[in-house]
């Protein structure tokens, strides 16, 4: 290849910053890395010397830099197919192919004979030279079938035993070089570099490595092609050199000469400067091998690509290939979920043509079946047919790959607190708040959770994020950002309560939680990560993996079929009694094992038109109420504008948080019970003072931490906590007011009531034989004391009227019997039942017996009865 008219298209090139002065030195832009934005070009360029190298990347070649400009290089098969017709003209072709001088072609006699022989019987030019085992040809042509060849009568065991270039090492010589081919060799030998080669027929022999020791040899340096498979055998030379007291040392050629390189193209890349090269040499860095070939005394070996089997045939033993790929795995991976830890193997492979295949992870219960094989790396990877192929695959892999390390490495499949080398750390999906090095992997569900890894200027961004509470009146903001700094301190307090954001639409509820999601990441009010539409096992999972964070559901509003309607109630009241109880369903495998149970470790945010019916769902439930009007768009707007902050003032937090949280988990807990029985006269359910005692202390270390870090004034954060504690104190007041309401007792007594004074519901005189009028449901009979009350009837006909409403009872027709009887309103049998049993109307009834004066529509039914 004509390098002079190469360079000369190159200097023609645009990214040429300065033409070559009186040295032949040009510099120009790096097409490899980016260094226009420094303002100085780091590629150079010897136009005397053909060398080209950036000082920055390393990187560089003629060649290499023609074909990154786009610049058209004459194909070097092309050139060399050009027929040679003089010996002298071989000759000459030689030395620049190789920059070798006259005295080195003289000292290894090398000729160039027109007329040579080749294996195929075909004539073709070669090169000739002696060596101790016979005549070595090499071919004129780079793409003859035969590259190089011996002369007839050159015995396989001779060459065996021989290396070439081991004369030339001077004696007392402690370090050579094991190179790949002669022509390295030759350039060696002219910079001074002691180095020898084997004739490229397999891994060395032992008489050879034998040579090298008794030569006085203490150390090799090898400098060889090592990609996986060559690796592989290479350790078996260099397990060879250590049984006979030589150090081996693997050595790798720079990257940029490309993956096929060896020391003679190191040679020219130095354009034949003899010192520079020497220098290169025994600078190279080293490559660390297997320390023992892993198929050592067994049947199985790794050549050109494959894995062969050693069989006894009745013609001897023949080596078989089995696979036409190598495999082995790079890595074990533990995936923690933070309650159990799966480990997974990681393969890497390469078909024999070359080709790598896709890195794969296959969960370790799975990897010695090689099913994941045809999963994963589909028809390509072939296993040869047979009933123990795949166990002797199996076996290679697992050899080889321990005899590579295989390094072990934690992936965290979850967000939240991890205690890490003995410190406390926060996870997200982008990695570990304020640390590198951790792995974090979540499914693409989670992309829009991310922080930065530490925060810039953390002081304006905690200032951004307070002034959230801003964008509306603070009863309705300060819960919202209470709520979203208590949930760091999950894994903590262990709070049981979602935050519910009741609105009609067009009232920016869900602009305003996007607005607070962006705390932990990237939200707006059209991107909720879920909404009631999900499957329960969906959000159940999505509760479990974002521990110790902010999770959103979106869009509760059952105003659909009957059937829909059902149905998302009865996923509502899954997920809050799951969050409520802090508990995760338990289920069964098919084998009878149990699965995972996916306990939720995140605080739920939940937006919608209405709240769930009943109150025990109700008590599990913080409400806030907005209505139209409620946002301050102005306030929102700026709000939005600076919503970027928010994700650094979350970052800033946790690093606080991990420097407290041991203290904290001594401590909160504590602090909580106190509150909570501080809070137990509010008048309610129970579960309503213990999230006012939640948000008041998430509340109050919110302000520690402001303080801490010079956000606010201590004044300020007393302010805070003062507003906070009578602000949740109110709404839990009102909340505590709202389940009473929804008592479903009281409701049942109230909708019977209705339908009586409706016409649509009655009660008839015991004993008495007449029907109910048209259009009335008969609910039971009374007489002057008591109102037997038919409970199947009744519960059927209230919670039908409820159900057209829009609305549920919340109980069954067992709790609504127990549930008049707790209340007082009806009469527990002598044996303990909830029901006893009358005659009327010629017939027996199980009924619920009533008290007439507990009754408050018992008015409405005559008392004297004739």
């Amino acid at each position: 290849m004509d390098l002079n008219h190469l360079l000369d298209q190159i200097l023609k090139h645009p990214d040429i910053v300065k033409q070559p002065n009186s040295a032949g030195e040009a510099t120009a832009w790096c097409p490899w890395h980016s260094d226009r934005q420094g303002g100085n070009p780091s590629l150079g360029i010897n136009v005397r010397k053909q060398v080209v190298k950036c000082w920055v990347c390393n990187k560089g070649g003629v060649v290499q830099l023609a074909k990154a400009w786009g610049i058209p290089v004459p194909d070097d098969k092309e050139q060399s197919a050009a027929p040679i017709t003089t010996t002298a003209e071989a000759v000459d072709k030689l030395k620049q192919a190789y920059m070798l001088r006259d005295e080195t072609l003289a000292h290894y006699k090398i000729v160039a004979s027109l007329d040579s022989y080749s294996p195929d019987r075909s004539k073709q030019g070669a090169w000739r030279y002696p060596t101790g085992a016979g005549t070595r040809y090499k071919a004129f042509q780079r793409g003859a079938p035969y590259k190089y060849w011996w002369s007839r009568g050159t015995r396989r065991e001779k060459r065996a035993k021989y290396l070439y270039g081991l004369a030339d090492v001077p004696q007392e010589t402690d370090t050579a070089y094991l190179v790949n081919g002669e022509p390295s060799v030759w350039v060696c030998y002219q910079a001074g570099v002691p180095a020898v080669c084997s004739f490229g027929e397999g891994n060395l022999s032992g008489d050879q490595v034998q040579a090298l020791a008794d030569a006085g040899i203490k150390t090799v340096r090898l400098v060889l092609d090592l990609d996986d498979g060559g690796a592989y055998s290479t350790a078996r030379d260099v397990e060879l050199m250590r049984d006979r007291g030589l150090q081996p040392i693997t050595c790798q050629l720079p990257e940029y000469l490309g993956p096929k390189a060896d020391a003679a193209d190191l040679y020219l890349w130095h354009s034949g400067d003899d010192k520079a090269f020497a220098a290169a040499m025994a600078s190279l860095p080293t490559r660390s091998l297997p320390q023992a070939d892993p198929l050592r005394d067994t049947r199985y070996s790794i050549r050109q690509g494959k894995i062969y089997v050693t069989q006894q045939t009745r013609d001897g033993e023949l080596e078989i290939p089995i696979t036409n790929f190598t495999a082995h795995a790079s890595a074990e991976v533990l995936i923690d979920d933070g309650t159990e830890a799966v480990l997974n193997q990681v393969f890497e492979g390469e078909l024999d043509t070359g080709e790598k295949l896709p890195q794969v992870h296959v969960p370790a219960a799975k990897s010695q079946t090689l099913g994941w094989i045809g999963e994963q790396w589909g028809f390509k990877a072939i296993i040869r047919a047979g009933a123990s192929s795949r166990d002797s695959v199996r076996e290679v892999i697992q050899r080889v790959s321990l005899a590579n390390g295989l390094p072990r490495r934690t992936i965290y499949s979850h967000t939240g607190w991890r205690q890490i080398d003995g410190e406390w750390r926060y996870l997200m999906p982008t990695g570990a708040v304020g640390e590198n090095g951790v792995q974090v992997e979540l499914d693409q569900a989670y992309r829009r959770y991310s922080l930065p890894r530490r925060p810039v200027d953390q002081v304006e961004a905690v200032k951004a994020s307070l002034r959230f509470l801003d964008i509306s009146e603070h009863r309705l903001t300060l819960p919202m950002l209470a709520f979203c700094y208590l949930a760091p301190l999950q894994s903590i307090l262990r709070p049981a309560f979602t935050l519910w954001l009741r609105a009609s639409t067009g009232s920016y509820k869900s602009t305003a939680t996007a607005l607070l999601m962006n705390h932990f990441g990237n939200f707006a009010y059209n991107t909720p990560p879920l909404t009631w539409e999900s499957t329960a096992r969906g959000i159940e999972r999505y509760l479990f993996d974002l521990k110790d964070c902010l999770a959103w559901i979106d869009d509760f509003n059952p105003k659909q079929t009957d059937r829909e309607t059902a149905k998302q109630y009865e996923k509502a009241e899954t997920v809050l009694r799951s969050l409520g109880n802090v508990q995760g369903r338990t289920r069964m495998r098919a084998d009878t094992r149990l699965q995972t149970t996916y306990t939720p470790r995140s605080l739920l945010i939940s937006t919608g038109e209405m709240y769930p019916m009943g109150q025990s769902l109700l008590a599990r439930i913080f409400p806030i109420d907005f209505a139209k009007g409620d946002v301050s768009l102005g306030d929102l707007s700026m709000a939005q504008a600076e919503a970027d902050l928010y994700g650094h003032a979350m970052v800033a937090y946790c690093l606080w948080l991990s420097k407290h949280y041991s203290e904290y988990e001594q401590q909160l807990p504590e602090r909580f019970n106190e509150l909570r029985a501080e809070l137990a006269s509010m008048k309610g359910h129970a579960r309503i003072p213990a999230a006012v005692a939640s948000l008041t202390i998430a509340t109050d270390v919110l302000a520690d931490f402001i303080v801490d870090i010079g956000a606010r004034s201590e004044a300020e954060a007393w302010e805070l906590r003062a507003e906070a504690r009578g602000t949740f104190s109110s709404l839990g007041s009102e909340h505590s007011t709202r389940i009473y309401e929804q008592n479903s007792i009281d409701q049942f007594i109230d909708v019977l009531d209705t339908l009586l004074s409706q016409n649509k519901a009655v009660f008839m005189a015991k004993g008495t034989d007449e029907h109910p009028p048209f259009g009335q449901d008969l609910m039971g009979w009374y007489d002057n004391d008591y109102i037997y009350l038919d409970p199947t009837a009744a519960y059927n006909r209230v919670a039908r009227w409820m159900r057209d409403e829009g609305r549920a009872l919340g109980i069954n027709t067992q709790g609504l019997r127990q549930g008049l009887v707790e209340y007082g309103y009806a009469e527990a049998s002598e044996a303990g039942h909830f029901t006893t049993r009358i005659r009327t109307n010629g017939r027996i009834h199980r009924i619920l017996k009533l008290e007439r004066e507990k009754v408050p529509f018992s008015e409405a039914l005559p008392k004297t009865i004739f």
